[in-house]
This record gives structure tokens, sequence and C-alpha cells, in this order.
């Protein structure tokens, strides 16, 4: 039972911790682009404001959205620094090490058929197939 977790998940883990912790580069990316666009929609909001053309909510809306922006980012950085020490322990590196940016080459998905990895005995997929057992058609 042991060894065959090792053979079967061992191998995913360090992949898995490289993909979360390049979602978490990006997520922290969206999330400034983003609370830039809405901080200039601040500025605008206040004016039109002042000049009486929008209602206060309008603007503490705007005032409250870059709260919540903030609050991600604080939630984000929290969880690249939890992945950040998973993926170093991974390494045999010390937990505070810096990660530089990751920038994974994706294929372009002209892998031949016999280069492709099998996917019959990957465990989710029988799990699957268990929580989801294929019914059988009536008159086949």
């Amino acid at each position: 039972m042991i060894r065959r977790l090792l053979v079967e998940k061992l191998p995913c883990w360090p992949l898995q911790a490289f993909f979360r912790l390049y979602y978490s580069q990006k997520a922290l990316e969206l999330n400034e682009r983003l609370k830039q666009i809405v901080e200039s929609t601040v500025g605008s909001t206040k004016a039109r404001y002042k000049t009486g053309e929008a209602g206060h909510h309008d603007w503490l809306l705007a005032k409250v959205e870059l709260s919540v922006f903030e609050v991600e980012k604080l939630r984000l950085l929290r969880e690249q620094k939890t992945i950040q020490a998973i993926v170093n322990e991974l390494r045999d590196q010390p937990a505070v090490t810096v990660i530089g940016a990751l920038s994974p080459k994706f294929s372009s998905g002209d892998l031949k058929e016999s280069e492709l990895p099998s996917l019959k005995d990957q465990p989710e997929l029988k799990s699957l197939e268990f929580l989801f057992p294929r019914q059988k058609t009536k008159g086949g």
C-alpha cells in the first residue's frame, strides 16, 4: 500500500507544487493589475462626486473594492510563502530561499500518440470511475 502510494503519488507532488507556485505568482500579478484599474476609477469617481454627478456611495464602493484587493493580496502572499517553502523543501533548500518568477514552457500539443503518458493507471481516474460507474445502456 505505501509502496503503491510512493510510486503513484510521489512523482506528482513536485509538479503540483511547481504549478501551484506558478499559479500563485500569476494570481498576484493579476491582483495588482486589477487593483491599478480600480485605483484609476477611484480618482474619477471622487471627481464626479465632487461635481455632483455621482453619489457618495459610488466612491465608497470603489474604496471598499480596493480594500478587498489588498486583503486578497495578503492571502495570496501568505499562500505563496507556504508553497515556496514546500518547493524549497523538495529542492533541499532552506525554506526562506527566494524563488524567482517562473516561466514554464507549455507544449504546442504536437506529441505523437506513443509519447503521450498513459492515463490508464491514474488513481484519480479510477476514483472517478468508482464514484460514477458507467451505466449500461438498454438494447446495447
